[in-house]
C-alpha cells in the first residue's frame, strides 16, 4: 500500500477551484480515502458558516452538480455563532472498500466552497493505493 497525501487552505468566502492538486505518479487502485477538514471560523457579530470541501478528477468543483462523474469524496461542515468571537470547526470522514483504477499522470484537485467571510480552514485528503498495479483508467483516453 503507498499513501498520497494533498492538502490545501480556504480563506475567503466563496468557490475556490483547485485549491491544490497533485499527481498520480504511477498506474494504481485507489482502495481508500481519509479527509480531514479544520479551520476557525472568526465573526464580529452571530451569524452562520457552511464549508464544503471536494476531491476531484475535475479542475473545477462539482458540489452542486448533478450526475457528476469526476467528484471522488466530499467533506463538509455547518454552524451557527450566536455571538461575536472564533468558533473552531473539525470534521473527518472516510471511504474505504473501493477499487478506484488510476492512472500515472491523472491528476487530482481539491476544492472548496463557503459561505464565510472570516474563515481559515484546511483540507487535506490522504489517498490509499495498492502498489505495483499495472491498469489503464477508463477515463484516460
Amino acid at each position: 500500500m503507498a499513501i498520497s497525501k494533498i492538502t490545501g487552505v480556504i480563506t475567503a468566502n466563496g468557490t475556490t477551484n483547485s485549491i491544490s492538486s497533485i499527481d498520480v505518479p504511477v498506474d494504481t487502485i485507489i482502495i481508500a480515502i481519509l479527509a480531514i477538514l479544520t479551520g476557525e471560523y472568526q465573526t464580529p457579530a452571530a451569524g452562520s458558516y457552511s464549508l464544503i470541501g471536494e476531491l476531484s478528477f475535475l479542475s473545477t468543483n462539482q458540489i452542486s452538480g448533478n450526475d457528476s462523474r469526476g467528484s471522488l469524496m466530499e467533506i463538509s461542515v455547518a454552524g451557527t455563532v450566536l455571538t461575536s468571537g472564533g468558533h473552531g470547526l473539525h470534521a473527518n470522514s472516510h471511504l474505504e472498500g473501493v477499487s478506484i483504477p488510476v492512472s500515472a499522470g491523472e491528476r487530482l484537485h481539491i476544492h472548496g466552497v463557503s459561505s464565510a467571510a472570516t474563515l481559515l480552514a484546511q483540507l487535506t485528503f490522504m489517498i490509499y493505493t495498492e502498489e505495483g498495479v499495472k491498469r489503464r483508467s477508463a477515463r484516460r483516453g
